[in-house]
């Protein structure tokens, strides 16, 4: 599978120039035959001209972009690269697409009888037009550089999943690949039809054709050919994009946390490599991983070219030594396509989750039971559990695995992270809670200070400060009743970024 990928990516080199010699001679011979004394009279051509040129800059950018990412190299995962990559690579389709909706649409008002149609269809208007739908086209796909960001602690580009972005992203999908194709459809079939009828009445009076209607079958042929060429490239793209749209998980393929440095080592056999085999580089490795669902992660040995894949580590932050030659990957959870297959096992002995997870007691507060949680990370529901939260985000620890929330998550994948202040709060003063523990770590910086205070309404009940690192993860015991408020503020000299988990809870 890792060979086959690699062939796969390989050929780009050769098939893009290929590809970019094609669509700059045969754009460039449509532009010149559109030029044409006897086509250039016409106002579709125009837009026929309009959608060549922006054909050949869709190839003028997608094909050294294939290329150079052949050689494992992606110029949108760079902060400057994510603004304007996706921008200027989305901008020449949708414009293309624009320019044939207006041929199409030019073409039903040369074709119809009525006169406030048929004046529409002048070489003026189709100039004025195509200048107009340019300049809205280019306005429109302005956002493209806010929606994404570069991710540096996984070196991505990545497209944001608020809801503006949502509907932003959706807004394409409906325009682009709906209603498009549908006012092409629409215009095409009266065209036809008006085609057609006109047709007739000339067959009728067995009229000789004129060069003004032979010219314009020429165009109405070369419409539908475009059409038709242009759906058919377009296509597997758009179920692409539209997934990426309305599925979340779709829109990164499988990534790997990467630990440079660092190899697994296990006190017994049940974390020793499933599968073990020399190759020629780490992303070979990478990919063999990917191809197995059941890899759970790799490691890679630089020297030797050795590489280990993993089905099963009990313990992803205890079993990691030090080993300068070797790169450890770990594959993020939850983001195969198809998802990995859920493993259960059975014991003899009946143990509780709870009493596991929360040793003084209490309801266990995981984040792993978000709806629909995103792959990396996204704000808290602010009335997570019953109870109201400020300010967190909730975030895949496995994506961060140089940083403190990778071992302070104490149970599944997510953990919940602050800036600076905390708060949660019962609904009312009715309902009181007692905090009894808690998983708690620095993000980023070691010797930060983390002050818990515990309130009744706004009388202060308990309060505490601790000293956190990035590693190891502490487990606090508070044992504090009759709560209203939980509030929390970090300090020190660096990064107040502060990673929770398993907080203990009794309601």
């Amino acid at each position: 599978m890792s060979a086959l990928y690699d062939q796969v990516l390989k050929s780009n080199i050769y098939i893009q120039p290929i590809l970019f010699t094609l669509v700059l001679v045969t754009n460039s011979f449509s532009i010149r035959i559109l030029s044409s004394n006897a086509l250039r009279s016409s106002p579709c051509s125009h837009y026929f001209i309009a959608y060549a040129i922006l054909n050949i800059i869709y190839s003028c950018l997608v094909c050294p972009t294939q290329v150079i990412r052949a050689l494992w190299i992606g110029w949108e995962n760079t902060p400057i690269g994510c603004s304007i990559y996706y921008y200027i690579l989305f901008l020449p389709p949708i414009l293309a697409r624009v320019m044939l909706v207006l041929a199409s649409f030019d073409r039903y008002c040369s074709s119809s009888k009525s006169r406030s149609f048929n004046s529409a269809s002048t070489k003026r208007i189709a100039r004025l037009t195509v200048i107009i739908s340019i300049i809205l086209g280019t306005i429109y796909m302005i956002p493209m550089f806010v929606i994404y960001y570069f991710d540096p602690t996984i070196g991505l580009c990545r497209l944001y999943t608020t809801l503006p972005a949502n509907l932003y992203t959706f807004s394409q999908v409906i325009g682009y690949y709906m209603l498009g194709p549908l006012l092409i459809l629409v215009f095409g079939t009266l065209t036809i039809f008006n085609i057609r009828k006109h047709s007739i009445r000339t067959g009728v009076q067995n009229g000789p054709t004129t060069p003004t209607r032979r010219t314009e079958g020429q165009l109405a042929r070369m419409l539908l050919l475009q059409i038709f060429v242009h759906i058919i490239l377009t296509t597997p793209f758009g179920v692409i994009y539209c997934l990426n749209v309305f599925i979340a998980a779709t829109r990164t393929p499988t990534i790997i946390a990467i630990r440079n440095g660092w190899q697994f080592q296990c006190a017994n056999t049940t974390c020793l490599p499933s599968n073990t085999f020399l190759t020629l580089n780490v992303r070979q490795c990478q990919t063999s991983c990917l191809s197995e669902i059941y890899c759970k992660a790799i490691s890679f040995h630089r020297l030797a070219t050795r590489c280990n894949l993993f089905d099963y580590i009990p313990d992803l932050n205890g079993n990691m030594v030090v080993d300068t030659d070797t790169i450890t990957m770990i594959v993020i959870a939850e983001t195969r396509i198809p998802p990995e297959p859920m493993t259960t096992s059975t014991t003899t002995t009946s143990i509780s989750t709870t009493n596991i997870l929360c040793t003084s007691g209490g309801t266990p507060l995981t984040f792993d039971d978000i709806p629909n949680a995103d792959i990396f990370q996204a704000a808290l529901p602010s009335n997570y559990a019953g109870l109201n939260w400020a300010s967190p985000w909730y975030l895949n620890t496995s994506v961060y695995p140089n940083s403190g929330y990778y071992y302070v998550c104490g149970s599944g994948v997510y953990a919940i992270w602050f800036d600076t202040t905390l708060t949660i709060e019962t609904p009312s003063e009715t309902n009181t809670i007692s905090l009894n523990s808690c998983r708690m770590a620095a993000g980023w910086s070691n010797s930060t200070n983390l002050t818990i205070t515990g309130y009744y309404s706004n009388t202060q009940l308990y309060t505490i400060t601790v000293l956190l690192n990035t590693y190891p993860a502490i487990s606090q015991v508070f044992n504090w009743p009759g709560l209203t408020k939980i509030f929390m503020q970090s300090s020190g000299s660096g990064s107040l970024h502060i990673g929770l988990d398993n907080l203990c809870i009794t309601f």
